[in-house]
């Protein structure tokens, strides 16, 4: 019995030992997952390919710590939302799963404050480049912005999600 003591002893310290060195981050990746830090939070679309965006043709991505997230943009007028997924690589590359099962690759860099994320892939257009800025908050209700002298638009001119593919609601405008 005496030597039963000194082993449980031991067992206990390791135990223990084992309980401090866990770590308390609330976020998990998956084992070879990446996530990015300045990735998290609200982006609202605010050009295309250098060309500013007004209106129903703004787009949100939404992204959380966990690697999930949601796309919001505007389908006939009204809003409309769905899931997606996202991880990053030690290339800069972002890669976006969307629940319809579409998904992007794309070059992902932020100006030197991170209010701006730059989003940039290639499809049949050639090179797409997508810049959000970083928002507090997606205000569905705000009235649309437009150019300057220009009438809103009512639909949206077909801007598309990050990979250049349009949802299936907005195929049909």
């Amino acid at each position: 019995m005496k030597k039963l003591y000194p082993i449980l002893a031991i067992l206990a310290i390791v135990l223990g030992m084992n309980l401090t060195f866990t770590s308390c981050d609330d976020t998990y990746s998956p084992p070879g997952v990446l996530y990015d830090p300045d990735l998290v939070g609200r982006w609202k679309l605010v050009s295309v390919d250098g060309n500013p965006v007004y209106g129903y043709d703004t787009n949100y991505l939404e992204l959380s710590s966990s690697g999930s997230g949601m796309y919001y943009e505007y389908v006939n007028g009204r809003p409309y939302s769905m899931e997606l997924y996202y991880n990053v690589d030690f290339n800069s590359t972002i890669y976006i799963t969307y629940s319809d099962g579409a998904h992007v690759a794309a070059d992902y860099w932020f100006n030197s404050n991170a209010t701006r994320l730059y989003l940039q892939w290639y499809d049949s257009y050639g090179m797409r480049t997508y810049c959000y800025a970083y928002v507090g908050y997606i205000d569905w209700n705000a009235p649309p912005m437009h150019a300057p002298g220009e009438k809103a638009s009512e639909t949206g001119t077909g801007i598309v999600r990050p990979g250049g593919q349009q949802t299936p609601q907005s195929m049909s405008k």
